[in-house]
């Protein structure tokens, strides 16, 4: 019946047939409920919940008895030996050092953090490749990893003894200790324990039978808490430990459960039968149900048949009303008055676009009383254009048609066009470019929406060319914290701000650093890498804006020489853009090693590092004034002197 309810179909029911499927007697529904009960206690069913639970139960014997040995009292003693022998071992190298260090000009000389400093250098030492074993550089005249300058004889003495220290046996045996520690904690960590919630969920079934199997249920949660807390202590080495869970009896009432469910379902199976009768009871006990069904969902069958049957009559009205005359009334019309003007009007803006490459062909239809055009490849079959054509001269192609489709609007209403050169390349991006500008100088009010900075700034070359015949208003709209999306700002520069702009920015982010306190956490190191990141692009602008004048200019045409007049890069301006730029960028852009891990800096040396860079850009305007004034006189001829 449903499958009659279809579109497609012809035979469709009528709405007593529907009615009558619906309908159960009394007897029926007796039937169902007679049937539903018989074949609920069917064996093979029944012996397959069984062996769900005979899993269920093997599995968290198996999970308790491998927490009981992984979390032994065997290894309790283990872990804490280990972590005593590391402490004695740590003491025992901060005394040789306080004996071997007690002169040198630094406190705490040999302690944990002053090892950390000495492995980062010897790790760079061999990383650098001039270092072939453990040791620092130590004679005389070899250059110190850290100043780089010539170490002096103190010096060289001063690494020897470091040396040494690092390479003694105190040493080594505090660091083999500390490795046997970690390991052991590492394995402890990795002991899988299942979380409470799993364990309820799980045995949620098995604990609705009957009050002991929900008892053993709780005792089992109980014991994974157990377990849970008994490895965080021995995780974080607190001097009391709870003890490992007494699971004699639980794990005795685990197995026999696991016996019982297996000796049911084996009974199960051994009984189950698959009669003729079964088979029939049970596709009766289907049909029954499907019918049930039917008539809960009555009410929609019913509309969809009414809607079905609508369908059918507006159909077979379509059939009665024939537009054939009227197409080929408008065809004759159309080949009369507009195929030839709109043809010569695609032709055009095909060779603007520069599409003339491409064999086109103007196809027209009519359908239904409508014209219909479309522009498609000449060949000797007929070919899809997106099976030829690249995505960007079939946008080309597109835009070329709705030009030529407005050719012919004489009251030059206005004109939208959102993203228009996406897969153009640059020569075709300028063609659009000069072809809606030429439309613009028509007296049409043109309106572009881009993402392409190097579209909008040939928008705004070639606006610029024609003058006062094409008015531009350039508008940004983009995000702001405060007020969300769709914030519009007129004759802003879009995607990036001037110079002074960003280092204002700057600096009021600094400024609202100085409340912080907390400098070693993972906000804090995301909110140093953003701050230089920016002022690395910041710097960059600088070098395009303030340096070079803006004589060249990223994803503009043009190449403005006469700026050049106040471009005057000395020694000491490379040597400030160089050093700032390897600053910023070691805080930005780059990945640092484990062993040059430096602190983060504080608020105010953010501060301090953005001033370099107003300082800078406030000497260089000076500067480029100085400049400027002495160059001009370069382009005035020398006055002659008349004696």
């Amino acid at each position: 019946m449903l499958a009659r309810l279809d579109p497609a179909r012809t035979d469709l029911p009528i709405a007593d047939e529907l009615n009558t499927l619906a309908e159960l007697s009394d007897a029926e529904r007796g039937e169902l409920v007679d049937l539903e009960r018989e074949l609920a206690a069917d064996p093979m069913a029944m012996a397959a919940a069984r062996r769900r639970m005979v899993a269920l139960l093997g599995r968290i014997d198996e999970v308790l008895v491998g927490l009981q040995e992984a979390l032994s009292n065997d290894f309790e003693v283990k872990l804490a030996a280990a972590r005593a022998t590391c402490i004695e071992a740590d003491k025992a190298v901060r005394l040789s050092a306080m004996e071997r260090f007690a002169n040198e000009p630094f406190k705490n000389t040999g302690t944990d953090a002053w090892r950390i400093l000495f492995e980062a250098a010897r790790a760079f030492a061999i990383s650098s490749g001039d270092q072939t074993d453990d040791r620092l550089p130590a004679v005389e005249g070899d250059l110190c990893l850290l100043c780089q300058e010539p170490l002096s004889e103190a010096g060289a003495s001063r690494i020897g003894r470091f040396n040494d220290f690092i390479s003694s046996e105190a040493s080594r045996l505090a660091q083999a200790t500390r490795t046997r520690l970690e390991e052991a904690l590492g394995g402890l960590r990795s002991v899988a324990i299942p979380s409470e919630q799993v364990i309820s969920e799980n045995f949620a079934i098995y604990a609705e039978d009957n009050a002991v199997r929900a008892g053993v249920t709780s005792h089992l949660v109980e014991a994974i808490r157990d377990f849970e807390r008994r490895r965080a202590a021995m995780v974080s080495g607190a001097t009391e430990i709870p003890g490992v869970p007494e699971l004699s009896d639980l794990l005795a009432t685990v197995r026999g459960e696991h016996n019982f469910f297996e000796a049911e379902a084996h009974e199960l199976e051994h009984k189950a039968t698959h009669p003729a009768r079964l088979d029939e009871k049970r596709a009766r006990l289907a049909v029954l149900r499907d019918r049930n069904t039917f008539a809960a969902n009555l009410p929609s069958m019913l509309q969809r048949h009414a809607d079905l049957s609508a369908l059918q009559c507006i159909r077979r009205c379509l059939q009665l009303v024939n537009t054939r005359a009227i197409s080929t009334h408008i065809t004759a019309l159309r080949k009369e008055m507009v195929t030839a003007e709109f043809n010569k009007r695609i032709q055009s803006e095909i060779e603007v676009l520069d599409l003339k490459h491409i064999p086109f062909q103007l196809q027209e239809t009519s359908s239904g009383g409508q014209n219909l055009f479309s522009i498609g490849l000449q060949g000797v079959k007929h070919v899809k254009n997106n099976q030829v054509l690249s995505e960007g001269e079939q946008r080309a192609l597109a835009l070329a048609c709705f030009l030529a489709e407005i050719g012919d609007d004489r009251e030059k209403y206005g004109m939208i066009i959102d993203d228009p050169v996406s897969s153009l390349d640059h020569i075709r991006m300028r063609r659009v470019a000069k072809r809606l500008v030429a439309e613009a100088a028509k007296g049409r009010q043109v309106v572009i929406f881009t993402h392409s900075i190097v579209f909008f700034n040939e928008i705004v070359s070639e606006a610029s060319r024609f003058g006062e015949q094409t008015p531009l208003v350039k508008t940004v709209i983009r995000k702001t914290d405060s007020a969300g999306f769709g914030v519009i700002e007129e004759d802003k520069e879009p995607w990036v701000a001037d110079l002074s702009a960003r280092i204002g920015a700057l600096r009021d982010r600094a400024k609202s650093y100085a409340s912080l306190t907390e400098f070693d956490t993972e906000s804090y190191r995301r909110l140093v890498k953003d701050f230089y990141s920016d002022l690395r692009e910041t710097w960059e602008r600088a070098v395009e804006e303030l340096v070079l004048n803006k004589t060249i200019v990223r994803f503009v045409p043009d190449v403005m020489t006469t700026r050049l007049k106040a471009v005057g890069v000395d020694d000491d301006d490379y040597r400030t853009i160089y050093h700032a730029m390897k600053h910023v960028s070691e805080r930005s852009g780059h990945d640092m090693s484990s062993g040059r891990d430096i602190p983060q800096p504080k608020p105010s040396e953010m501060a301090d590092d953005l001033n370099v860079l107003d300082d800078f850009r406030i000497a260089y305007r000076a500067k480029q004034k100085r400049l400027t004034e002495a160059r001009e006189k370069l382009e005035e001829p020398v006055k002659a002197i008349l004696e």
